[in-house]
């Protein structure tokens, strides 16, 4: 139900004022010049919101999400981190989640590896307890089950994983404890590789530089470069990058990044090229990404991007490489972003894309085997519990599909503050169409354009009646764009 109103209401100029004079500049959300393609769309949501997860394109053409984290809250609004055995797999044919056999250990930030037999091995990460874990669980796609295989000789956590070219899986570098003391963390240089014949971890060469939160990538000619990352001896980010040779076990040094960084992405092109994109350099998050000519042993900067960090990129069908979401401060009172970008290699440039419908960082990305992506969980922007110290992050369950064939649309909504008046609720923000709706907790409101103001203010007429502190605000445009989730109570502007 919608129609234009234009009554006077002072408080609406004022919550217009206050939004444009306090709002930090938005994330670029714009879905490219005309004619640009490229539209996300929700799909099937998550049983369990999480984060910290991994998602393993299965044979079948499934997606399975294992793992992860969420949050509890206690009394007295203590917020206790919620570890998470669970596993799930993502229909395409149905665009539906169903939950699968359980992890026998909760964890996070470890790795999943599809193995050549349909298998997929997951390694390593943290519990619950601050510990670092160096158990490895095999799941059966067949029996949909997990089973302990060989453990880890290093317990490990952000570290990466690589399915080498014999079927073996190189772990290198991560963090880890000693004698799981939390407050005695290293790098490891240590490295290992598995062997699905066996069940079992051996070690091999170790790295020159002790790293975390680096990338791995397989180059076309077989070896493994290892780039970036970060150190606790170091106070900067790493620059330097490795090489590893699986035929004599033994890494070498290669060219080093222009711009130190963890917290990034490596993607390998059509070409043999490797393009890292953003993360967290110098005192700041970055806009740069560089390519490293594997040739040559040397990384040239490329056209640069939105600065982002956490977020996902995937290469697409047509050889271009799709990023998506993401943090420009990593702070959790900052909303991540929603914005997308393409890299097209042949011009060594970005366009913008089609905007995240829900603005997300800590989410992962699969490449479907129709040519789609999907997105899945990861973190919205964090609220303070009531009147405590207490925070907590708002975990995503949504599901986005990218399509890189679908027309290009206008630019998503977004609300900067929401005012509560009586029955009314008042949304501003932006790019709100002729015929948008407010949608409080998915349900849609009854809704009106201010006349004055009709891309920057909604009215829900009786909406008022129904929110409360912590419920979740959207608004969703005539052509079907949604804008970011809004927390009532946790934005400015907002009135609990």
């Amino acid at each position: 139900m919608h129609r234009n109103i234009g009554r006077p209401l002072n408080l609406i100029i004022v919550a217009i004022s206050l939004s444009l004079a306090t709002l930090a500049p938005k994330p670029i959300a714009l879905a490219g010049p005309p004619g640009a393609t490229g539209k996300w769309s929700f799909t099937g949501h998550l049983n369990t919101a999480r984060s910290g997860h991994t998602a393993t394109l299965l044979p079948s053409g499934q997606v399975l999400v294992v793992g992860g984290v969420n949050e509890t809250v206690r009394p007295k609004n203590v917020v206790i981190p919620l570890l998470l055995k669970s596993a799930e797999l993502y229909d395409p044919a149905s665009g539906t989640w169903s939950l699968t056999g359980s992890l026998n250990t909760a964890r996070q930030f470890h790795t999943a590896t599809l193995l050549p037999d349909g298998k997929v091995l997951v390694a390593g990460g943290g519990d619950s307890n601050f510990n670092v874990i160096g158990s490895a669980e095999l799941y059966d796609p067949t029996s949909g089950t997990w089973s302990f295989t060989g453990s880890l000789n290093t317990a490990r956590l952000f570290h990466t994983a690589t399915l080498l070219p014999d079927g073996k899986v190189l772990v290198a570098g991560g963090q880890s404890l000693v004698g799981n003391d939390e407050d005695n963390v290293f790098d490891p240089t240590s490295a290992e590789l598995y062997d699905p014949a066996t069940g079992t971890w051996t070690i091999t060469g170790n790295l020159h530089s002790g790293r975390y939160a680096h990338t791995a990538t397989l180059l076309q000619n077989g070896k493994v470069l290892v780039a970036g990352g970060a150190a606790l001896d170091a106070a900067d980010p790493v620059s330097s990058s490795e090489l590893y040779d699986p035929n004599t076990g033994v890494w070498s040094v290669t060219g080093g990044l222009n711009t130190g960084r963890s917290g990034y992405t490596a993607t390998i092109l059509p070409d043999g090229s490797v393009l890292s994109v953003g993360g967290i350099g110098l005192m700041s998050v970055t806009v740069t990404a560089e390519l490293y000519n594997a040739a040559a042993g040397t990384w040239t900067y490329t056209g640069s991007l939105t600065e982002r960090t956490s977020h996902t990129a995937t290469l697409l069908v047509n050889g271009q490489v799709l990023v998506a979401g993401g943090t420009e401060t990593g702070d959790d009172f900052f909303p991540p972003l929603a914005g997308s970008e393409i890299y097209d290699p042949g011009a060594g440039a970005w366009r913008q894309t089609g905007s995240l419908n829900t603005d997300r960082r800590g989410h992962t990305a699969t490449l479907l085997q129709n040519g789609n992506v999907l997105v899945a969980g990861g973190i919205s922007a964090g609220r303070i519990l009531g009147k405590s110290s207490g925070f907590i992050t708002n975990f995503l369950g949504s599901s986005e599909l990218y399509d890189p064939n679908a027309p290009g649309s206008g630019p998503a909504p977004r609300i900067n503050s929401v005012i509560h008046q009586r029955k009314e609720l008042i949304v501003v923000g932006e790019d709100f169409d002729d015929g948008a709706v407010i949608l409080l907790k998915d349900v849609e409101q009854a809704t009106e354009n201010y006349t004055q103001y009709p891309e920057n203010v909604l009215i829900g007429n009786m909406a008022g009646r129904k929110i409360k502190p912590g419920d979740k605000i959207q608004v969703r445009n005539s052509t079907g764009e949604l804008s970011p989730e809004f927390t009532f109570g946790a934005g400015v502007g907002s009135d609990n």
